[in-house]
């Protein structure tokens, strides 16, 4: 009888931990539409940011939401270098690319 609710509890956890990174990914695609369309809203109709992975996406996540920061504090807007510096910083050079390209065209 006590292996039985051993193996029920493994399948519970196998169970709700297929459920949190469900969420989890739930909560990375919208984070990711969210950045698509704060940081480059002429290229609305493009997915191009589904494909970033997670760790990329929270860094770009952070880096943005800081820039925000500073500018609610008061903090004169930034130049396009300064803020494509900040809003890349500690990414991945194929990140850098890729938002090099979507902030610039080109």
């Amino acid at each position: 009888m006590k292996l039985q609710r051993k193996g029920d509890r493994k399948v519970f956890k196998a169970q709700r931990e297929r459920s949190r990174m469900m969420e989890i990914n739930k909560a990375l695609i919208y984070l990711r539409s969210v950045l698509q369309c704060s940081l480059v809203s002429n290229n609305f109709e493009n997915n191009t940011f589904q494909n970033l992975p997670k760790i990329e996406t929270i860094k770009l996540a952070k880096n943005y939401i800081a820039i925000l920061q500073e500018q609610v504090s008061g903090r004169d807007f930034y130049s396009a270098e300064e803020y494509l510096e900040m809003l890349t910083m500690n990414l991945k050079n194929s990140t850098i690319k890729l938002l090099r390209h979507l902030l610039t065209d080109g």
